[in-house]
C-alpha cells in the first residue's frame, strides 16, 4: 500500500462524525423515555464507551499489528458499531428505566447506560487504533479530523432532526457506519448491510415501523396510555411533540371548585400537546365563541387579568394556546405569543387549525417564533402584563442536556428584564405548583420576586408582590398533601388599597387562598422570606435553598442544599417539587454507577494487562497529564455550554456556535500544536491557555448578563468569538501530550493514557454539573482551569523527565 494513512482522515471524520450525532441523539431518546435529568448522561455514556474501546486496543496490543491488519480491525469494528447500534437502540425502547433507588433500579440504570454504550466502544476501538499506535507521527492531523467530525456531527444532528425523527436518525447513523466498514474493507456483505439500513431509515421515517411505546415509568400508566394513542408526531433539535386525545372536561391550571357549581355541563373538545413524554398543554377545540369559554375566568393562573383593562400582554410559552384564549377572553387589547418550539406553532396554526381557533389570523394576535427572554430584551413594547403559567423545563435541549435544566426564566437578571418591559402600572405573573405543606417552590418565586425588585432600586419589594394560591381538594387526597397551583403577581408600583381588596375579593370568590396581599402583616413563612428583617435568618437555616436563581447558578428547580443531599428526609413529601429534588440526588447515585463501570471497564483492564509496575505506572507523569486534561477539558466545556445556553436563549443556537465551533477549533488547535510547540515551546501552549480562559471567564462572570440585550448577531458573534479562542487553546494540550510520548519513548503506554483521559471525561461530565449545581457556573469554569494547572506541573516533570535522558 502506497500511502496506509491516506483513508484514515476520512475514516477518522466519519466515525466521529456519526459518533458525536449519536451522543446528542441519545440525549433526545433519553428525555422521551426517562426523565430529562439523565439526558445529559449521553455524554458520559459516549466517554465510557470511546474509553472503554481504548482499553481494548491497549490490552489485546493492537498497536503491534501490521497496517493491513489494523484496516481489518477497523472494518470489523465499524460493522459492529452499525449494528450494535441497532441493538442498543431496540434495548432502549424495550426495556422500562426505572429511576428508583432500590436494587432492581439501580441495577436497570446501570444495564441500560451500559448497553447504550456499546456502540461507542466500537468508535473508541476505532479512533484509538488511528491515534495511538502505528500513526502517531501525524497525531496533530488526525486528532484535527478526528474533532472537525464532531464539529461536523452537530451540524448533521439539527439538520436530520429538523427533517425526520430521533429513531430514524439513529438508523440512518448505524447506515453510515456500514457504509464506513464497507469504504475500509469493500466486501458485498457490508455494501448490502449498508443498503439494507438506509431503506429500513426510508421506511422508519414513512411509517414509523419502530417508535416510542412507553416512557417515564414512575409516572405509571398515564405516558404508556398516551404513547399509544398519539395521532400526531414531530421532533426538533430540542424536544420531541406530540398530540393526543383528551377528556372533554374543561382544562385549567388552578380550576376554581365554583366553576363546576356554576357551569356542571360544560364540556370542551380537547388535545393534549405533550412535550417530551412530561410537559404537557392543552389545544382547546373551537366549540364555543372565545367571550363563552367562561372556564378561563375561574383560572388563578389568570389573576392578572382582572387588574389589567384593554392591555398589551405577552404569553411565555405559547403551547397550546390557551393563555392566549384567557387574554382575549378577557378582552385584552393586543396578545403577543412567545413559543420557543416551532413545532408548537405549526401544531395550533396548521396540523391543527381547523380544530382550534384560528390564532394565526385573529387580528389581537401576535405569534412570535423565538425564546421568552430574549425577544422581552430586544423588544422596543412595553407589556401590561407578562404571563408565563407553570413554564418549566421537563424535557432537556440537546446542548443543555448535560446541565439538568437551567432555565434562562427564572433568574434575577431574567425578572429585572421583564419588570423593565412593563408599563408603569404593569403586571409580571407566573405560577407554579403550590403544596401547602412544604411551599419550597412558590418561596423561592417570591423571594425571586423581592431580590429582582430589590435590584431595580424598589425600596419596599413587600409592597409589589401578591400571591394567591389553590389546592385541589379530593377524598383521596390526605391533608398534608394536598397540592395545588400557586400565581404571583409583581408590580413596578406598590400595589393600591383598591386593589388589595379586589384581590381580596375574587379569591374569596373563587375560593382560593390569599398568601400574600402586599405586605408583610399576615404572619406566615411567606411574610418572613419577604420582610427585610426576617428573610436573611430564614434563608440561612431553610432546609432548602431558596436564594434567588442568578445566570451563574440558573438552577430555580434545585432546592437541595449540598450539605442536605443524603441527610433531607422529606424529599417525598415535597410534593411536584420531589421530582425535581430527586433528580438532584439521583446525580449522586448516577455518580457512583459511572465510577463502577470506568472501575470495571477501563481501569481495571488497564491495571490487569500493564507490563510495567502498577504503582510506577499510575505515578508516571504522563498519567498525571492526560488526567488533569481530561478533567479540565470536560469542566471547561460544560461550564461554557451552561453558560451560553442562557446568554443566546435559543438551543438551536447553542448546538450550533457552542458545540460547532468549540470541536472545530479544538481541531484547529490540535491541527497547529505541533508548530506552536516548535516555535514557542511548550509553557507556551499553557501560558496561552491560562492567559485565554482566565481573562474570558473573569468577563462572562462579571459582564456576561449586560450583553444579553445587545442583537443576537452580536451575542453569536462573541459566543463564536469565545468558542474558537477556547476551542484552539484546549485542543493543543492533547497532541503535546502524545508527542511527548516519541520524546521520552513511551508510545507502548498511549492507549492507558487515552482511557485514563476518558475515565476523568467521564466521571467529570457528572461531576460538571454537580459543582454547578451547588457552587454555580463560573466555579466549575475556574476548576476546569485549575486542573489545567495541575496539567502543567506534570508537563514540567515530564521536561524534567526527558532533560535527564538527553
Amino acid at each position: 500500500m502506497k500511502n496506509p494513512t491516506k483513508k484514515l482522515y476520512y475514516i477518522i471524520f466519519l466515525i466521529s462524525l456519526i459518533t458525536l450525532a449519536l451522543e446528542i441523539t441519545l440525549t433526545r431518546i433519553f428525555s422521551v423515555t426517562m426523565w430529562y435529568h439523565y439526558a445529559f448522561m449521553a455524554i458520559s455514556i459516549a466517554m465510557l464507551g470511546m474509553s472503554t474501546g481504548a482499553v481494548t486496543v491497549f490490552a489485546r496490543k493492537y498497536g503491534e499489528l501490521s497496517h493491513e491488519k489494523i484496516r481489518d480491525k477497523i472494518a470489523s469494528y465499524a460493522t459492529f458499531f452499525a449494528l450494535s447500534t441497532l441493538l442498543s437502540l431496540f434495548v432502549l425502547l424495550s426495556v422500562p428505566f426505572v429511576p428508583r433507588m432500590t436494587g432492581i433500579g439501580i441495577f436497570t440504570q446501570a444495564f441500560l447506560f451500559t448497553v447504550s454504550a456499546i456502540p461507542f466502544y466500537a468508535s473508541g476501538v476505532i479512533i484509538a487504533l488511528i491515534l495511538t499506535t502505528r500513526y502517531m507521527d501525524k497525531i496533530n492531523t488526525l486528532y484535527a479530523a478526528d474533532l472537525a467530525g464532531a464539529a461536523v456531527g452537530t451540524l448533521l444532528f439539527f439538520l436530520f432532526m429538523s427533517l425526520t425523527d430521533a429513531l430514524s436518525f439513529v438508523i440512518f447513523l448505524a447506515a453510515v457506519a456500514s457504509g464506513v466498514a464497507w469504504y475500509t474493507k469493500k466486501s458485498h456483505i457490508r455494501a448490502i448491510t449498508t443498503v439494507l439500513l438506509l431503506i429500513f431509515t426510508l421506511w422508519n421515517h414513512s411509517s414509523s415501523l419502530i417508535k416510542i411505546e412507553w416512557s417515564k415509568v414512575e409516572t405509571g400508566a398515564l405516558h404508556a396510555a398516551i404513547e399509544q394513542n398519539i395521532e400526531w408526531e414531530r421532533w426538533t433539535p430540542f424536544s420531541r411533540i406530540t398530540v393526543s386525545p383528551n377528556s372533554d372536561s374543561a382544562f385549567g391550571w388552578g380550576i376554581s371548585p365554583t366553576f363546576y357549581e356554576e357551569f356542571p355541563t360544560m364540556k370542551i373538545p380537547q388535545k393534549q400537546l405533550i412535550i417530551d413524554s412530561a410537559a404537557g398543554t392543552i389545544i382547546t377545540g373551537k366549540k364555543y365563541e372565545i367571550s363563552e369559554l367562561h372556564h378561563l375566568r375561574f383560572d388563578i393562573t389568570n389573576m392578572a387579568h382582572y387588574f389589567v383593562n384593554d392591555g398589551r400582554v405577552a404569553i411565555i410559552g405559547v403551547g397550546g394556546g390557551r393563555d392566549l384564549l384567557s387574554a382575549l377572553y378577557f378582552d385584552q387589547k393586543e396578545v403577543w405569543g412567545i413559543e420557543i418550539n416551532k413545532r408548537i406553532l405549526e401544531a395550533i396554526t396548521d396540523e391543527y387549525k381547523d380544530f382550534t381557533y384560528p390564532f394565526a389570523t385573529l387580528p389581537k394576535v401576535h405569534l412570535i417564533h423565538d425564546e421568552a427572554r430574549s425577544f422581552i430584551e430586544r423588544s422596543s413594547l412595553k407589556f401590561d402584563i407578562i404571563q408565563a403559567s407553570l413554564i418549566d423545563s421537563w424535557a432537556a435541549t440537546a446542548s443543555g442536556a448535560f446541565v439538568l435544566t437551567e432555565n434562562s426564566l427564572y433568574t434575577v437578571e431574567a425578572w429585572k428584564i421583564f419588570l423593565n418591559h412593563l408599563t408603569d402600572d404593569g403586571i409580571l405573573t407566573m405560577s407554579r405548583w403550590y403544596f401547602k405543606k412544604r411551599p419550597g417552590e412558590m418561596l423561592r418565586l417570591a423571594n425571586l420576586a423581592w431580590t429582582a425588585l430589590k435590584e431595580n432600586g424598589i425600596e419596599n419589594p413587600e409592597e409589589h408582590i401578591m400571591i394567591v394560591g389553590m389546592l385541589y381538594h379530593g377524598p383521596d387526597i390526605p391533608e398534608e398533601r394536598q397540592f395545588g397551583t400557586g400565581t404571583i403577581l409583581v408590580s413596578k408600583k406598590p400595589f393600591t388599597k383598591e386593589q388589595k381588596h379586589l384581590l381580596t375579593t375574587i379569591s374569596k370568590r373563587f375560593k382560593f387562598d390569599v398568601i400574600v396581599n402586599a405586605s408583610t402583616k399576615k404572619a406566615s413563612i411567606f411574610s418572613d422570606i419577604l420582610n427585610p428583617k426576617e428573610r436573611d435568618s430564614l434563608l440561612k437555616t431553610h432546609p432548602l435553598n431558596l436564594y434567588a436563581p442568578t445566570d451563574d447558578s440558573p438552577f430555580f428547580f434545585n432546592t437541595l442544599r449540598p450539605l442536605s443531599i443524603f441527610s433531607y428526609g422529606n424529599i417525598d413529601s415535597e410534593g411536584p417539587l420531589s421530582t425535581n429534588l430527586k433528580a438532584v440526588s439521583n446525580l449522586f447515585v448516577l455518580l457512583a454507577i459511572l465510577i463502577v463501570l470506568v472501575l470495571l471497564f477501563i481501569l481495571a483492564p488497564l491495571w490487569i494487562h500493564m507490563e510495567n509496575s502498577s504503582i510506577e505506572m499510575i505515578l508516571n507523569p504522563h498519567t498525571l497529564y492526560f488526567s488533569a486534561i481530561g478533567m479540565g477539558f470536560m469542566l471547561i466545556e460544560i461550564a461554557l455550554i451552561q453558560r451560553f445556553t442562557v446568554f443566546l436563549g435559543h438551543p438551536t443556537w447553542s448546538i450550533i456556535v457552542v458545540l460547532f465551533s468549540i470541536l472545530l477549533f479544538t481541531g484547529v488547535g490540535s491541527r497547529f500544536s505541533s508548530a506552536v510547540w516548535n516555535k514557542f515551546g511548550k509553557k507556551a501552549i499553557f501560558i496561552a491557555l491560562f492567559v485565554i480562559l482566565l481573562t474570558i471567564g473573569l468577563f462572562n462572570m462579571i459582564y456576561l448578563s449586560d450583553l444579553s440585550s445587545t442583537h443576537l448577531a452580536v451575542r453569536l458573534l462573541y459566543a463564536f468569538v469565545t468558542m474558537a479562542l477556547i476551542g484552539t487553546v484546549l485542543g493543543m494540550p492533547f497532541p503535546t501530550g502524545m508527542q511527548q510520548l516519541q520524546e521520552t519513548n513511551e508510545e507502548s503506554i498511549a492507549p492507558w493514557l487515552w482511557g485514563i483521559n476518558g475515565a476523568f471525561g467521564v466521571v467529570s461530565s457528572v461531576l460538571a454539573t454537580i459543582i454547578s449545581l451547588f457552587f454555580g457556573i463560573s466555579i466549575t469554569f475556574f476548576a476546569g482551569l485549575a486542573s489545567y494547572g495541575f496539567a502543567l506541573l506534570a508537563l514540567l516533570l515530564i521536561s524534567k523527565k526527558i532533560a535527564q535522558k538527553k
